[in-house]
């Protein structure tokens, strides 16, 4: 109940853009400040909980900040003789669990293309057009498209880059700087990007990483279609942004060249 009250006004943010005109940065102040208040009164709750009784302040329902204090000490009374290490484990793993358990619990909802080109201040179909050419991520529902608003936040924060951050903004230079030695000398950087991948893959266990490396095996496994592995390090899509943060191409690049791709990029930041 705590963890959806901190996270309920997100999925109010579509109203509150259109009936306030509130910006990005406005839109931020408005959802953490439950949070803020919430996390500046808890330590002062947990002590007014130990002093009068965890059973008033619990049922009490003055605040979720009682009430989040309330439910570890709870938890400690009811198994005393366990560990209170692995009763603190439970409790953030249940916590943990709740709060990633659904898009709008993570604070991060999905939203559809109208609310997302209220959001922007756009046309619905230039949200569709942004998801179609890959400037914004999305996932489907069945045959409608959903963006989470923190991709929309980012987009609207940095168009020029198709919401990329700063990061995946350079890690897109220095891919884009790979895809032209994989095109100019495919052999050399395939056998490169091979042996990294077999190495990233004795080290990852199994996981989203590890996902991640096979769909690179794939694109590596012979008959390479260079223009598919082209178009992956060069792409602004989600699938790409989240392949290159395990990339194989380690090493394609010299020193030399490598430095010159990153001061051209700091150049492009600086004078745009």
């Amino acid at each position: 109940m705590v963890m959806t009250a901190n996270t309920s006004l997100n999925l109010a943010i579509p109203r509150l853009v259109r009936d306030t005109g509130a910006s990005s940065s406005q839109l931020q102040w408005i959802v953490d400040t439950y949070a803020l208040v919430f996390a500046g009164f808890v330590l002062t709750a947990g002590a007014i909980g130990d002093r009068f009784g965890r059973k008033g302040a619990l049922p009490a329902g003055l605040g979720a900040a009682l009430i989040m204090p309330g439910t570890l000490s709870i938890l400690a009374a009811v198994f005393p003789t366990t560990s209170p290490r692995v009763i603190c484990v439970f409790w953030v793993c249940v916590e943990g669990d709740v709060m990633a358990d659904d898009p709008a619990m993570t604070g991060d909802p999905a939203l559809t293309t109208g609310e997302a080109a209220r959001l922007l201040g756009t046309s619905r179909q230039h949200v569709v057009d942004l998801c179609a050419r890959g400037s914004l991520p999305f996932h489907s529902v069945g045959r409608h498209r959903r963006v989470r608003r923190s991709d929309v936040l980012a987009f609207q924060q940095h168009p020029d880059t198709g919401g990329l951050t700063r990061d995946q903004v350079r890690s897109l230079w220095l891919h884009r700087a790979v895809a032209g030695k994989l095109l100019a000398k495919p052999e050399r950087t395939l056998t490169i990007a091979r042996r990294n991948l077999r190495k990233l893959q004795q080290i990852h266990p199994p996981g989203q990483a590890a996902r991640v490396l096979a769909e690179w095996e794939q694109l590596l496994s012979a008959p390479v279609n260079l223009e598919a592995v082209a178009e992956t390090l060069t792409s602004k899509s989600q699938r790409a942004r989240e392949l290159r943060q395990s990339s194989p191409f380690a090493g394609v690049l010299t020193d030399r060249e490598r430095a010159a791709v990153l001061g051209s990029f700091r150049r492009k930041l600086i004078f745009g």
